[in-house]
């Protein structure tokens, strides 16, 4: 069986996108959600689950989503129009897809390493 590695490094401009989306998505699992950066200036995500699984915020960075959207654009398990996409975004840079509930997978693809709510 072939393989296929891909590196997507998920522009600022698009983080900007799907954050507003994640606002939108992730709603009924996070209880806040803040964009910030780190001390290098790079972009963060702060998530805080609604879980007491997972008592702690979680700081996500532009390379938690770049993998997570490699891993949505693959064979994920997941919507084919999630994981649709996704391909646009990785390969042709059109996040015109990528809304909210797509976003939400991202978020949990990246917070967790899985989709763990919905």
């Amino acid at each position: 069986m072939a393989s296929l590695t891909v590196h997507y490094d998920c522009p600022s401009e698009d983080m900007d996108d799907i954050m507003e989306m994640a606002g939108y998505g992730i709603g009924y699992w996070a209880t806040s959600a803040e964009i910030g950066s780190d001390a290098d200036g790079e972009w963060t995500y702060t998530v805080t689950p609604d879980d007491d699984a997972y008592p702690l915020a979680i700081v996500l960075t532009r390379h938690d989503y770049a993998e997570a959207m490699v891993w949505a654009a693959g064979d994920a398990p997941i919507r084919a129009a999630l994981s649709d996409a996704c391909r646009a975004a990785v390969f042709t840079g059109d996040l015109s897809d990528v809304d909210a509930d797509a976003a939400d997978v991202l978020t949990q693809r990246a917070a967790f390493g899985e989709v763990v709510y919905g």
